[in-house]
Formats: structure tokens, sequence, C-alpha cells
């Protein structure tokens, strides 16, 4: 068959160490054995011997495995018969011994992706991780009036480079993502997913893979977005909130309108009514605690990811809000009681707590902002629309 490319081909390093095993698996067995008879004890013959016996099928299931070293996966395109096929070979033998072929008029859809790997390593301290990418080709064909997917991937650039060449002389139309597509596989309806779910572009493949994904380029970061089962392709900007506010911005106003609503209600008190400062009114007390209340939902909307460590934060901010409130109000107005009046409203807020919590989580769900995580993880899938 013309246009073979090799894949997933043994290494003589990969050999040698399958022969070591077999070698291990086999005397560890034959030792037990023996070592089981010897001791003719009935426990030694139950544990041992039959340790020893599972050591020599293990060692019997590697010599298939040895037996099968000389073979690879090959791909290819035969344009005579019309075919892209895929076989099993044996070193030294010119046609496969096994061999799958679809017809070119049944391929729908002939998908140039990433395949994502990474690799760790912790230096001063810190784990850096580096994301690389594999590519491969998926084929949507149908049979028999069903679609099925095949996966072809590859060692070399040269030869991935050789196979879209000759599927696109042979009339096929390619289709290129920039998604990685690991989870893809997984699915039971991957075919119907890489044709209309998989953000994709028809393209004209320039000889060159390195020019849409380079296997040897390293980064610390995903710079590819990961396909994911499901995310909308078509998102109605109307939907979305542009909230430019952030913490600090949060953080100063709701600390100023807490610490007016104190001085009021403590200037009210003293002043008009001619009563003691260290009473707290019920308006006093509402309007605190629904200034904080409202800082705590505004944290949990200019939050990007809404996490765990993110109540933390949001309570923390919150507490430092009212503290700097009561002092500065403590001092404006000095308390002629030793308590402060003002803990009732921290306490409502504490009270609250959890119900704000779902408050925002149902906002942030209800009118999400163009800076939530989720939403730019759905622009992601609109960078190729006009």
């Amino acid at each position: 068959m013309d246009g073979k490319t090799h894949d997933l081909q043994e290494s003589k390093g990969d050999i040698r160490m399958y022969y070591f095993m077999c070698g291990f698996f086999f005397l560890s067995g034959l030792v037990m054995i023996i070592a089981s008879i010897s001791i003719k004890e009935m426990v030694a013959y139950l544990f041992l011997g039959g340790a020893g016996f599972a050591f020599i099928i293990i060692g019997i299931h590697l010599v298939k495995k040895v037996n099968q070293l000389d073979r690879f996966i090959g791909y290819g395109i035969d344009e005579e018969e019309g075919v892209l096929w895929d076989g099993v070979f044996e070193e030294g033998r010119a046609q496969p011994v096994e061999t799958f072929k679809i017809p070119i008029e049944s391929v729908n859809t002939v998908l140039l992706a990433p395949h994502e790997l990474f690799y760790s390593h912790r230096a001063s301290n810190k784990t850096y991780t580096y994301y690389f990418y594999v590519p491969v080709v998926l084929i949507v064909f149908e049979e028999n009036g069903l679609r099925y997917y095949s996966r072809v991937t590859f060692i070399e650039d040269e030869d991935v480079n050789t196979w879209l060449t000759r599927a696109q002389q042979a009339g096929l139309q390619l289709y290129l993502t920039d998604e990685a597509v690991n989870d893809l596989y997984k699915e039971s309806e991957a075919p119907e997913l890489i044709e209309s779910d998989i953000h994709k572009k028809a393209f004209t493949f320039n000889g060159n893979i390195s020019s849409y994904i380079n296997r040897n380029k390293k980064e610390d970061y995903k710079h590819m977005p990961t396909f994911k089962k499901g995310e909308s392709r078509h998102l109605d900007e109307d939907t979305f909130v542009s909230f430019k506010w952030g913490f600090r911005h949060i953080f100063a106003v709701g600390t100023v309108l807490l610490l007016l609503s104190m001085l009021l209600e403590q200037w009210y008190l003293t002043s008009v009514q001619n009563m003691d400062s260290g009473e707290v009114t019920l308006f006093g007390l509402i309007a605190g605690a629904f200034v904080l209340g409202a800082s705590h939902v505004l944290y949990g909307y200019a939050l990007k990811r809404f996490r765990g460590i993110s109540l933390f934060i949001v309570f923390s901010l919150s507490v430092a809000s009212y503290f700097i409130a009561s002092v500065i109000t403590t001092i404006v107005l000095p308390l002629t009681e030793t308590h402060d009046p003002h803990i009732q409203i921290f306490q409502v807020y504490l009270i609250a707590f959890i119900p704000l919590v779902v408050v925002s989580l149902i906002i942030r769900k209800w009118k999400p902002a163009h800076h939530h995580f989720k939403v730019e993880k759905q622009k992601e899938r609109l960078r190729y629309s006009s």
C-alpha cells in the first residue's frame, strides 16, 4: 500500500525491558514454588506456591507481548483504491497482517486537532507545569447509515505532513481546531461532537504541520483551550454585564457608606433624641446590615471564580470594613458605654452569611458578567467568528 506512515512502534529499549521482565517473573515464580515445596507447610503451599504460579502466568503473558513487539500500526491513503486505511504490520513484511479501510466517499470530516500532553517539575519550592501538543487527525465517516470516527496519531512531523498532503490531493476538505481533544475521546457520541460541537474551520494545508500545531513549543500555561462537551458557541452579548468594579472599589464605597450610617445614627441619638451614645436604632441596624450584605454580594459578583477560599476573602473584607467604620465612629463620637452597639450590625451579617452566599451564586448564574471565568471560557469558542 502506498503512502504508509508508521506509529506506535516499540523501541529497542522497550524490547529489552520486556525480555528482562519475562526472565524476572519466570525465575521468581520458580524460586517461590521450589521454596514452598522445601518448606513443606500448608501455608507455604497456599501462599508462596500460589504467588509463584501467578508470577509464571504473568511471565507467559509477557512472552505473548514479546512475540508482538515487531508489530506496529501503519496509516495511509490509497488514491487508486479510494480508501483511507490503517493496518497492523510486522517488521520485515510489506503487507499488513490486519487492515481496516474507510472509503473516501464515506468520509464526512477530516479534522486536524492538538492532543495535549504535559510534564511537571519542582524548583525553588514551586511546581512548573509545561504543556505541549501532538497533532492528531480525527476522521468521521458513515457506514450503513451510522456515523463513526477513527483517530490517527503520528510520531514524526514528516508523517503527518505526508498524510495531510495526500488527503488533500484525494479531494478531502480538511478542518482545523485549536481545542485540545483529549476529553473528546471519552465521549460515546464523539462523531456527532466532532461534526457539530467542536469549534473548527476549513483550511488548506501548506505542507508544514508546525504552522498549525508545533509539538516542540512548550509553555508554562495552557495556550490552547480544551474541548468541553456542551459549551455554547453562540453567545448573546446582551445577556452579560460589564462589571468594572474591583474589590478596592467595593471596599471603599462600602466602608464609607457603613461609616456614614453609623455617624448619622449616633448624631441623631445624641443631638436630636438627647440619648447616650452606645445604643443602636432599628434604622441603624437595618442600614448597616444592608450595606454589609450588599458589599458581600458585590464582592461575590466581582470574583472571577467563586471557590471555597472566596468565602474567606469576602468575610475578611467585611470584617475590615466594619472595623474601620466602627473605630472612626468611636473616635468622632466617643461612646458613653464601654461596649460598641454596632456589633449587633455585624451579628446580623453573620446570621445572614450563608443566605448571602446563595444569593451571590444565584445572581452570578442569572446575570453573568464578561469577566466571569465561565463566560471567558465560552468566549474562547467564538474566536473564529466575525
